[in-house]
């Protein structure tokens, strides 16, 4: 008696791929950040609105700033040969994005982002064109917005939507907000009033509130006043008051006094600090009139100019 025996060999095969590499990642290249230049905040909120052609506009109360220096972002992207044809899409996420000076804040809205060219597209294999971006800041007003430098980051995402590999980016946004111009505007002349002279002469001494104080062989009669005016600027900050160190009434006729020993109503001495809400302050301003003997009689005047200047 004869036994077959069969043998069966099962042969298992893999699935064989094409060789090669594997697809790179489209690439997303920074040439600049965005700078917003510089705005003015005021009582009112208000927007700056950047355009990616790279006007500049400022709406509500929000104002132009000094500085005529800005760059609009910039970046490149780029699909290498292997990626020619696959299509790309850029995204950069909504909601609003912070700009912050480290204590103070304002938002970029993301749906007001602007882009120079068209967010999706088709890989060509070589760089693109440079793609410019602007966007609308919203700032509040002067005393939630004061001056500072505000910064902050906006993420793009560059995507193959063939391979779904895709790149971030990040893309530096600096705005800067400048303090109000500081200004002064006289409300009320200086006046010493009328003054009797015994012939001595002396002096009288008119403080910032208006009250007059003589010495010497002096007699106030009537009334004076303090020169008053009203300073505005940024809310809260602090300026110097600029005065002379003397100047001279003239009668006209040649006779002369002598003015000097200027005292303001500002917070210390010649410092004063602006309403932290509306950005003004009323500063009075006295000084010192010395007569001398046998001065002639008359009414004399003369100019005084007062300036402000921020610390």
């Amino acid at each position: 008696m004869r036994t077959t025996c069969l043998w069966a060999l099962l042969l298992t095969l893999g699935t064989v791929m094409p060789g090669g590499p594997p697809p790179n990642a489209p690439t997303l290249t920074l040439v600049n950040g965005l700078n917003c230049g510089s705005v003015i905040t005021t009582a009112s909120p208000g927007t700056l609105v950047m355009n990616q052609s790279g006007t500049r506009t400022a709406l509500g109360g929000t104002l132009l700033g000094g500085s005529p220096f800005f760059a609009l972002g910039a970046f490149t992207l780029d699909g290498d040969p292997t990626l020619a044809g696959h299509p790309w899409a850029l995204q950069w996420g909504s909601g609003n994005l912070p700009l912050s000076d480290g204590t103070h804040q304002m938002n970029v809205d993301l749906a007001t982002v602007t882009l120079s060219g068209p967010a999706t597209g088709t890989f060509t294999g070589v760089t693109s064109p440079r793609f410019q971006l602007g966007l609308t800041a919203a700032a509040q007003d002067a005393t939630l917005n004061p001056a500072g430098t505000y910064t902050g980051t906006l993420f793009l995402t560059l995507t193959d939507n063939t391979t779904l590999l895709s790149t971030p980016l990040a893309l530096p946004i600096t705005l800067k907000v400048d303090q109000t111009p500081i200004a002064i505007v006289k409300t009320g002349d200086m006046a010493f009033g009328p003054v009797v002279s015994g012939g001595a002469g002396g002096s009288v001494v008119l403080d910032p509130t208006g009250t007059r104080h003589p010495t010497g062989d002096l007699l106030p009669v009537g009334s004076g006043s303090a020169a008053r005016f009203d300073v505005s600027g940024s809310p809260g900050a602090q300026y110097s008051v600029q005065l002379p160190g003397s100047l001279q009434l003239d009668d006209g006729a040649g006779h002369l006094l002598d003015v000097g020993a200027f005292t303001t109503t500002a917070s210390s001495g010649a410092v004063g600090v602006l309403d932290g809400s509306s950005g003004t302050q009323s500063l009075q301003v006295g000084a010192t009139m010395t007569v001398p003997a046998a001065q002639p009689l008359g009414t004399y005047t003369g100019s005084l100019t007062v300036t402000v200047v921020y610390n």
